[in-house]
């Protein structure tokens, strides 16, 4: 049905009718020209993203979930069925201290105000993400017995301890102070979208960086790199996190879900279902019967459920990767083949 709809921007609906059409089980064919959701993309964009023309695949995920958020008419305020799959919280505790600008500052400060050895600052706050990115370590500058350049290789679990085991501090300088932050991941998202930045660009050039990352193709396990998150995170965050806990808690299993009547089922879907899932409810028909609603009721139960059951989750299975087939001396990033 497309009556949802009316109220949606061009992108939302040529998006929902691509992914209408790839799912359907009345296609004559196997594949699904996405012709028309690539140039709503061109125009919406401004030529951003276009047909022949390089671009960073990440700006266009990035790009996309905000337009489709918009374009189906939801805010910041309103929970959004676009952002909640990949949506996670990370917690950044930062440390800064004063840099000098000069010797004439050196000259011109008192004591008291000169910046020491000591971090002056420290902040902690919780942020949202839809996707992390991921450092890795610089190249050898030398290269191998036989002349040619070293490609190191390591595997994804080293990459990521790097970053996110809760110790490790990512230090950043700025014009006005040297900052040191260290992340802690405290809500794993359904689909954990991965960043390798390989690109860093200087004065002269893009300069891509070769290192091979191995992973896993099934139960990546993120368990090592999930905290407990820091007392006085928020109110909304630690209601938030009672009401996760109450869902799980509640939670009835495969064999109680059948024996359930209507109203039991429709009770649930209201208390641990998502909005969408909760307006689903009301999409049947005056002249369907008691075992049609039932069934209808009983299928969104077990979605609401699946949902819940995930909040414990912490292993992934690898979906798709995009990959990037630009060479080290391209001046743009591509956006390269999807493998599933």
């Amino acid at each position: 049905s497309t009556s949802g709809y009316t109220s949606c921007s061009n992108l939302a609906r040529q998006f929902g009718l691509v992914l209408r059409k790839m799912w359907s089980g009345g296609n004559f064919k196997s594949n699904v020209s996405p012709q028309e959701l690539v140039q709503e993309i061109a125009v919406q964009s401004g030529k951003r993203f276009n047909v022949g023309t390089r671009s960073d695949c990440m700006e266009l995920f990035v790009w996309l979930l905000r337009q489709l958020h918009v374009g189906l008419g939801l805010n910041k305020e309103k929970a959004s069925l676009v952002y909640e799959p990949f949506q996670g919280r990370v917690e950044v505790l930062t440390l800064k201290k004063k840099l000098v600008s000069g010797i004439e500052e050196l000259k011109q400060g008192n004591a008291e105000e000169l910046p020491t050895e000591e971090w002056t600052e420290s902040t902690a706050h919780a942020v949202p993400f839809s996707f992390l990115s991921v450092d890795l370590p610089p190249c050898p500058l030398f290269r191998d017995s036989h002349g040619g350049f070293v490609i190191p290789q390591l595997p994804l679990f080293e990459v990521l301890r790097r970053k996110f085991d809760g110790q490790v501090f990512t230090d950043l300088v700025t014009k006005e102070a040297h900052e040191r932050r260290r992340y802690r991941i405290t809500r794993l998202p359904q689909y954990l979208v991965l960043q390798l930045v390989r690109f860093t660009k200087n004065n002269f050039c893009l300069e891509k960086n070769p290192t091979i990352v191995t992973f896993p193709v099934k139960n990546l396990e993120m368990k090592d790199y999930l905290f407990a998150a820091s007392p006085g995170s928020g109110e909304a965050w630690e209601r938030e996190q009672r009401e996760r806990q109450e869902a799980l808690d509640s939670c009835p299993t495969a064999t109680q879900l059948r024996t359930m009547g209507p109203d039991e089922l429709t009770q649930l879907v209201r208390r641990i279902g998502t909005p969408q899932m909760v307006r689903d409810l009301d999409l049947g028909s005056p002249s369907d019967t008691t075992e049609t609603v039932r069934d209808r009721v009983l299928a969104l139960a077990e979605a609401a459920v699946d949902r819940v059951q995930l909040f414990r989750s912490t292993k992934y299975d690898l979906l798709a990767s995009i990959c990037h087939d630009s060479s080290e001396s391209s001046q743009s990033v591509t956006v390269g083949d999807v493998n599933m």
